[in-house]
């Protein structure tokens, strides 16, 4: 079996002591038991206006001693005058294919660079790597570039800071004229990725190994919605598993 993330080694001690049953990873990456969910969720549904409803939805599942972590994203309904009953919660399941890559290898490619020459994925192996999934189209892609960078910054050529475009070399090119990214840039990316890795919504991140092993998938970087702008604060959780990475 590829080796996993020390995030889920670190849930071992913690399955030990329930024993077989089911747990809920949430997008901050805080794990519940069953019962730590549900009043979690009850929690979050009591926080919302009377008007709305949310409805957690499993995405992926992980197997580790017999027992399952469940992946949980929310979705939030608004439901005009309904009165909500946060008593109990449904889960609904909604496998995301990009998460079945999950501890396995990265899917081999062989992509342009800006300059016009192909670039192999295994170029990458020997050290960690981040590739970020981007078009120029993508609000959230574009907002979450500056805290990249800084990353990037930070870490040098101690880890590979890959950029897999979806627009043309010409496009980027332009792009990056006015809006400067420092990751290495490969172009036409757009069939790879929804052929390879499913990759159905951008930003999406991926964070491999030294061995080209998918350790960690995120979909972008916290933030908030100000004056219609997609603000980004900081990289501290990419950071944070970066920093475990090139340690491993």
């Amino acid at each position: 079996m590829n080796k996993i993330s020390i995030l889920f080694v670190l849930f071992f001690s913690l399955l030990s002591c329930y024993g077989q049953s089911k747990y809920y990873l949430l997008p901050n990456d805080t794990l519940y038991n069953e019962n730590g969910f549900n009043l979690k969720f009850k929690s979050l549904v009591r926080a919302l206006p009377k008007d709305y409803s949310l409805t957690p939805i499993i995405y992926h599942k992980y197997e580790i001693n017999d027992s399952f972590i469940n992946f949980i994203t929310f979705k939030k309904i608004w439901w005009g005058d309904l009165k909500i009953d946060p008593g109990n919660f449904e889960l609904t399941y909604q496998q995301d294919p990009l998460y079945l890559h999950l501890h396995k290898k990265l899917p081999e490619f062989n992509l342009q660079d800006l300059k016009g020459n192909t670039f192999n994925s295994n170029r990458l192996l020997g050290k960690p790597t981040l590739i970020t999934f981007w078009s120029i189209g993508c609000t959230g892609c574009i907002a979450e570039m500056p805290a990249l960078d800084k990353l990037k910054e930070k870490y040098g050529n101690s880890v590979n800071f890959i950029a897999i475009g979806f627009n043309s070399s010409e496009i980027i090119s332009k792009f990056l004229e006015r809006k400067p990214f420092s990751f290495f840039h490969l172009v036409d990316g757009l069939r790879y990725s929804e052929k390879a890795l499913n990759i159905s919504a951008i930003p999406r991140n991926i964070f491999l190994d030294r061995n080209n092993v998918i350790q960690e998938i995120k979909v972008g970087l916290p933030g908030n919605i100000e004056n219609n702008t997609v603000k980004v604060k900081n990289a501290v959780p990419f950071d944070i598993i970066l920093r475990r990475l090139t340690k491993q």
